[in-house]
């Protein structure tokens, strides 16, 4: 028996598949089984932001800020927890059919810009969260660590390879979290300006 489809998918809060009924403040994972025929809740009202991902422990801090804070304000994130497959990009683009409006972005690595081609092909009206030079430039770190980008591209900011071949080195999400979480917690997604 192939049990493939049961492994892996997408690790949420703050989003529903359509007639599920989920605690508020709950994370869950939504495997490619239930992914293949995905129809999410609808946004509450329009406008609404919806963001992904790469790292769990972006989610998970999230997650554990609002819990924290006994706040009102209950994150709304999706994390691939690395490389999205082709049905889990598809998954996120299905959540703008519902009036989501989307903010996706990953590490600044080569692996990281390729998630993000990939999400946002899939997703055509989702933004470029904290994604530009700007914000790789912001936490840039003094570190050992040597990025690689070969035949690399990233189509909503001219600028942002030639900045990470200039300085050579990966900036995680991680990095950014306390803007990330800022930005959650607002509701909406931010970028610093060049």
């Amino acid at each position: 028996m192939d049990c493939d489809d049961l492994l892996g998918g997408l690790i949420i809060t703050g989003v529903t598949p359509r007639g599920w009924r989920v605690p508020p403040g709950a994370t869950f994972t939504l495997p490619p089984r239930e992914l293949a025929h995905i129809d999410w809740e609808p946004a509450e009202t329009t406008g609404t932001w919806v963001f992904v991902t790469e790292n769990p422990s972006v989610l998970a801090a999230a997650s554990t800020q609002a819990l924290a804070r006994d706040s009102l304000v209950r994150p709304r994130v999706i994390c691939t927890a690395g490389t999205p497959s082709q049905r889990e990009c598809e998954a996120i683009g299905a959540l703008a059919d519902t009036g989501w409006n989307i903010a996706v972005r990953a590490d600044f690595d080569q692996a990281g810009l390729a998630h993000m081609r990939a999400l946002l092909a899939a997703a055509p009206s989702a933004v470029a969260w904290r994604m530009g030079a700007a914000d790789y430039l912001a936490a840039v770190p003094e570190g050992s660590d040597v990025l690689h980008l070969q035949g690399s591209d990233a189509p909503w900011d001219d600028h942002l390879v030639p900045v990470m071949r200039k300085h050579s080195v990966p900036v995680y999400e991680e990095d950014l979290l306390p803007a990330l979480l800022a930005d959650i917690t607002a509701g909406a997604p931010g970028s610093c300006a060049l």
